[in-house]
């Protein structure tokens, strides 16, 4: 039986829909600018809020955060247990990230993150990610997203995802959206 890291391993060509601008999706792979970049995005108000800024009680995303972000997601290919993808600008650069949770083939949450400067790609991104997916045996994916971030939920819905129902983790209200990937 192939390896679920191996059958994930893919590279895909994605399109930003606003600006004609080509990205890929690749399995993450660090390059020297990665962290510099990676500390940017994750500083902009809109990630920064609701991703760190309860977690990090206010103090900026540094470097060492990045690093550790980059080792996490190295990890979790080798050990297949999580496999995060980098989301590569024309130049090279990381304009975000997209992760599959878990290797549990039968349903397994997925999260993203994009900068700012590059609205108009996450949703193709994302259906790339089902169709990697769906090709290595995963029969559902899900989203988590806070009732506060309607972007976010605008994505899924943009790549085929259904609003299913509503959970409270941690204190905060999410609404639970889902795909199946198989019958």
């Amino acid at each position: 039986m192939i390896p679920i890291a191996e059958l994930l391993a893919k590279r895909c060509p994605i399109l930003n829909v606003r600006t004609g601008a080509n990205y890929e999706l690749v399995p993450a792979n660090r390059t020297e600018a990665d962290p510099a970049t990676i500390v940017l995005i994750c500083n902009e108000p809109p990630i920064y809020d609701l991703l760190f800024a309860e977690r990090y009680a206010g103090k900026p995303y540094v470097p060492a955060d990045a690093e550790r972000f980059l080792a996490w997601a190295e990890r979790g290919w080798r050990d297949g247990t999580h496999f995060v993808y980098l989301l590569r600008s024309e130049s090279g650069a990381v304009a975000g990230a997209l992760d599959i949770k878990s290797a549990n083939l039968p349903s397994t949450e997925i999260g993203y993150w994009l900068g700012v400067h590059h609205s108009g790609v996450m949703a193709n991104a994302v259906s790339a990610l089902l169709e990697v997916a769906r090709n290595a045996g995963y029969a559902e994916l899900f989203g988590l997203v806070r009732q506060t971030n309607t972007r976010s939920a605008n994505v899924l819905k943009r790549a085929g995802f259904t609003s299913g129902g509503t959970l409270t983790k941690n204190s905060v209200l999410y609404d639970r959206w889902g795909i199946r990937l198989s019958a």
